[in-house]
């Protein structure tokens, strides 16, 4: 009984020259001159200028992305957040030392240019204290109208009345519940 080969009608062997990176070695003339093929050794990183002026460029971008973060946070009255985590240890002191995001970028050279860009976007001036992350946007007193403020304080003042008064309601639900417990425990005779 003959076998019967289903496969393709090409076959290929080890020194057939269909591999590739199987060294064969060469037929004919070139067969004095042939030579293995070494590997080539890993190439060493090495910081060029070139690429260590690029980090520093990557760095002062960065750097002004960060002072356009602040400014923004301030004028839209949100908390300033953290620094890129690329530029944090490098810039972190500096922030510590300048007393704060704000008035490190106000020691920035490139503040002025861009405090100019921020005020035609956002209108009016730089607020004098950005707030701090948890605490609630207010806006400075001296910048609400005084009819404005009495409305505001009025409806700060029901709030807080409302909150005092189911907070007292509280109270006296719990010292309701407690003196039913006292009594409980007189009629059992635990004191």
């Amino acid at each position: 009984m003959a076998k019967t080969y289903l496969g393709g009608h090409t076959v290929v062997g080890a020194d057939s020259g269909w591999f590739t990176g199987v060294n064969r070695k060469p037929v004919g003339d070139d067969a004095k001159s042939w030579v293995p093929k070494k590997p080539k050794p890993a190439p060493v990183a090495k910081a060029s200028p070139a690429t260590a002026q690029s980090a520093i460029v990557g760095l002062d971008s960065l750097r002004l992305s960060y002072i356009h973060i602040v400014l923004d946070a301030c004028f839209q009255k949100r908390p300033i957040p953290n620094p890129p985590k690329k530029i944090r240890t490098t810039i972190d002191a500096q922030i510590n030392r300048a007393g704060g995001p704000l008035r490190w970028a106000r020691a920035q050279p490139e503040f002025l240019k861009i405090i100019v860009k921020k005020r035609k976007k956002y209108g009016g001036d730089l607020p004098a204290n950005p707030p701090k992350a948890g605490e609630v946007n207010t806006v400075p007193v001296s910048l609400v109208p005084p009819s404005t403020r009495i409305a505001i304080l009025k409806a700060d003042y029901e709030r807080l009345e409302a909150r005092r008064d189911a907070a007292m309601s509280t109270i006296r639900e719990c010292d309701r519940q407690l003196s039913a417990i006292d009594a409980e425990l007189k009629k059992l005779g635990a004191t």
